[in-house]
């Protein structure tokens, strides 16, 4: 067990580099033995995971490719969803993002990139913290069952001087969310990016995703979040249909009715 948590380690190290690393370079980030970070590396060649190259660098082998496309396909809640999550990228020319609660975080499941030059990349299963986004406040406010304290522990990180680090004032944020129906992110996250996001109701009531938009300060104008909430909102009804979810399955009204009305009327 210990050699697989510190394989996948090192996978997750030349990952994190996007770059050619040295063995001295691995073994001092994954806090190994160079000998051992080698043997690691050499089992993990032998299946693709990682390759070798001249001089004693390694990087990510083609195997990883492959599973993380398949990885990509999985996590996907289907084609036709993703063709939403697409349109909504090109109505909004914004980077637009489909995420899950997962772990005490908001997991990215899908995403489409902005086509502006200018834009925070952020792939698919890349996971974010719930107090200080956009789109994992909205999972705070109406997906998440248990005391606030339970999914943001003490002491609060702040990500930015903009982050939310008292519990009272997280607290009235994650209130007024449930009034207003979305969540905003104005710089809370990293300096300079700017989100917004709405839930998508399951049939149960409760909001198992968010989808979300996001983009610089000079783009996220205060005058436009309001028009980015309508288009979110309305796709995120068009994925709840896809998803079965507004008859809850059986022909009755969806329980969540109430909190999308709230949403809708804000």
């Amino acid at each position: 067990m210990q050699s697989i948590r510190r394989g996948v380690r090192l996978l997750q190290i030349l990952a994190e580099r996007r770059t050619d690393l040295s063995l001295r370079e691995i073994s001092r980030l994954a806090a190994l033995p160079p000998s051992t970070a080698h043997r690691l590396l050499l089992t993990l060649a032998e299946d693709c995971l990682v390759t070798p190259l001249p001089g004693g660098c390694f990087r990510l082998g083609l195997e990883v490719a492959r599973l993380g496309d398949a990885a990509v396909t999985v996590l996907r809640l289907s084609p036709t969803v993703h063709e939403l999550v697409r349109a909504v990228c090109e109505a909004t020319q914004e980077t637009i993002g489909l995420v899950q609660l997962v772990d005490g975080a908001a997991a990215v499941i899908d995403r489409v990139e902005s086509p502006h030059p200018l834009r925070y990349e952020l792939g698919i299963g890349s996971r974010v913290p719930l107090h200080c986004t956009a789109s994992g406040k909205v999972l705070l406010a109406f997906g998440f069952g248990g005391p606030l304290a339970t999914a943001i522990p003490d002491p609060i990180e702040s990500r930015t001087a903009a982050t939310i680090a008292s519990r009272e004032r997280l607290s009235a944020e994650i209130e007024r969310i449930r009034r207003q129906g979305f969540g905003f992110d104005d710089e809370e996250y990293v300096v300079g990016l700017r989100c917004v996001a709405v839930p998508i109701f399951a049939a149960d009531g409760r909001a198992g995703h968010a989808l979300a938009a996001s983009g610089p300060t000079g783009r996220f104008g205060d005058a436009r979040i309001p028009l980015l909430v309508d288009t979110l909102r309305d796709t995120a009804l068009a994925i709840e249909r896809v998803l079965g979810y507004p008859t809850n399955g059986r022909g009755a009204p969806d329980p969540s009715d109430t909190l999308r009305s709230a949403a809708r009327d804000s």
